[in-house]
């Protein structure tokens, strides 16, 4: 199962870089030096998100869970994983509501005993994309602690 926000956060790059241009047409056009002041902080914080932004993909296959980020735009075809661990490392999940978006937070046990948590954002999803990763991790979890209760 493979889940990304790709398409969504593509439109929202597209978006910025037209403010962008518009911003950067209105610098040429004005010619009150506050007024361009103030523009140009505008189209730097806008420039700011346009790099900021990643784009997300979560894939539960075979025995891994593989997290991939990369920017929107980009057109490598391979992107290397951000995140990638067995399944059966995963102790707990939880996941957070937040305004604009959803804190997803795993929690993972290694070999060694050592706990680690990874958090993700789930910016740019859909209910329904929300409810992929939160069933599939959910379905891990029982898988796992059925195994731990036949050890």
């Amino acid at each position: 199962m493979k889940v990304s926000n790709c398409t969504i956060l593509k439109i929202a790059a597209y978006v910025l870089l037209l403010f962008a241009c518009a911003v950067l047409l209105a610098i040429a056009f004005v010619r009150e030096t506050t007024l361009n002041i103030l523009l140009i902080a505008v189209c730097c914080v806008v420039l700011f998100f346009f790099l900021r932004l990643k784009s997300v993909t979560y894939e539960l296959s075979g025995e891994c869970i593989t997290i991939r980020k990369s920017h929107p735009l980009s057109t490598r075809k391979y992107v290397a994983p951000d995140i990638e661990f067995p399944q059966n490392y995963i102790c707990d999940y939880h996941i957070v509501n937040g305004l604009t978006s959803r804190l997803l937070t795993i929690k993972i046990k290694s070999k060694r005993g050592k706990k680690f948590e990874i958090r993700l954002t789930l910016f740019g999803f859909s209910a329904i994309q929300k409810e992929k990763i939160n069933s599939s991790l959910h379905s891990v979890i029982t898988r796992n602690v059925n195994r731990d209760n036949l050890i």
